[in-house]
């Protein structure tokens, strides 16, 4: 009877971790999935760059077209730099903001759950640990109670 109960106790440990390991599985596809976003928003950055380098290219052309316009023209093109200038400056920095912000929260978010998730495990397995040794240690003194010989 005790060893059913042991052999009981024992696959309910076993279930508990295999529960376990499959929450850390379910945490590490949520980190995978984190990190896909990023990758995604890297992307999303390199292509408004992309886009911002091919905006400066006709910034330039524009620049040359209008210096043969005059007087009026050069007025006209030095505040266009300037608020051109001023916008990229504040683009930049807005989404550099929030780019960040968001990179920061989502690594976090991954980090702590992955560490909790961890912590967790660790305290479950060294439960589980103490707990199959208890078990061995009153089976094997269970075991030197049987009398092997017969009179």
């Amino acid at each position: 009877r005790q060893g059913s109960d042991l052999q009981a106790t024992l696959q309910e440990r076993e279930e508990a971790l295999t529960k376990t390991r499959e929450q850390l599985a379910e945490l590490t596809l949520t980190y995978e999935t984190c990190n896909s976003r990023l990758a995604l928003t890297q992307q999303e950055l390199s292509d408004a760059q992309a886009k911002s380098a091919s905006a400066n290219t006709q910034l330039g052309s524009l620049q040359k077209l209008s210096s043969s316009l005059g007087n009026d023209s050069r007025q006209l093109r030095s505040e266009f730099n300037a608020l051109a200038t001023s916008i990229r400056q504040t683009m930049a920095v807005e989404f550099s903001q929030a780019l960040a912000s968001s990179c920061q929260a989502i690594a976090d978010g991954a980090s702590s759950a992955i560490e909790e998730a961890t912590h967790d495990l660790r305290a479950k397995y060294r439960f589980e640990f103490r707990q199959r040794k208890l078990l061995y240690n009153k089976l094997q003194e269970l075991q030197g109670l049987i009398n092997p010989y017969h009179s």
